[in-house]
């Protein structure tokens, strides 16, 4: 099985997983031990005297070497950019853009972000009309369809700051567009070369490599 002797305990052991093995989700996903959550010491998490992978996820990101976001199943994990341009090609297929003229929330949301390139969480929801506790869960909803589509991912996350200088909350999450991020001509690389079909083959076999133990509809289901 995937990991059984591995433990994460510094950002670079999470990056070095995700090179490793194209993928990994943040949660537990039906994968037995398949996730961080699931190699993290349960001291690490939200701990006050060190950091946890709550907090290594920005770092990691800044890095440039993975992509993260809500990718698998609508909850949060990162992809190796060696693998990002299949998964955008198959993702793409099947969470299409509304078209450009459409007043629709997922377009209004995309166009902010290809031309802003990098928008705080509160700041792209009164953009587009979102913001306040009432209208919290319509912009997670739209937000996570674009990243499953790939049409969005997270760049880092601010966090608030006391008087002493010390963060606190959960940290604001900032989006951008792969595009923005690991440039056009990369991202889109596969679209066009592969099908998305192929593209899917592809994932499906990397993924069996290191997941030997999963069946074809886990790995599906996490890919698609």
């Amino acid at each position: 099985m995937f990991g059984s002797n591995l433990e994460f305990r510094h950002p670079a052991d999470i990056e070095k997983t995700v090179l490793e093995v194209g993928m990994l989700p943040f949660f537990e996903n039906g994968i037995a031990g398949f996730s961080v959550a699931e190699h993290t010491p349960s001291e690490l998490w939200f701990s006050d005297e060190q950091d946890g992978p709550w907090e290594w996820k920005g770092p990691i990101i800044q890095l440039g070497h993975t992509a993260y976001g809500k990718f698998f199943n609508r909850k949060a994990g990162w992809v190796a950019l060696e693998w990002l341009p299949d998964l955008v090609n198959v993702r793409r297929a099947s969470y299409p853009l509304p078209p450009e003229d459409s007043q629709a929330p997922e377009r209004l949301i995309y166009e902010v972000l290809r031309l802003d390139r990098d928008v705080l969480s509160r700041d792209l929801k009164r953009e587009v009309g979102l913001y306040g506790m009432k209208l919290k869960s319509t912009f997670e909803r739209y937000i996570a369809q674009l990243q499953m589509g790939l049409w969005a991912c997270i760049s880092d996350f601010e966090y608030n700051i006391d008087q002493y200088g010390n963060r606190y909350g959960w940290g604001l999450a900032r989006y951008s567009t792969p595009e923005v991020m690991y440039g056009t001509d990369f991202v889109r690389s596969a679209i066009g070369v592969r099908t998305p079909e192929e593209s899917l083959q592809r994932l499906v076999v990397q993924l069996k490599k290191i997941l030997p133990d999963a069946n074809e509809r886990q790995v599906l289901k996490l890919l698609k």
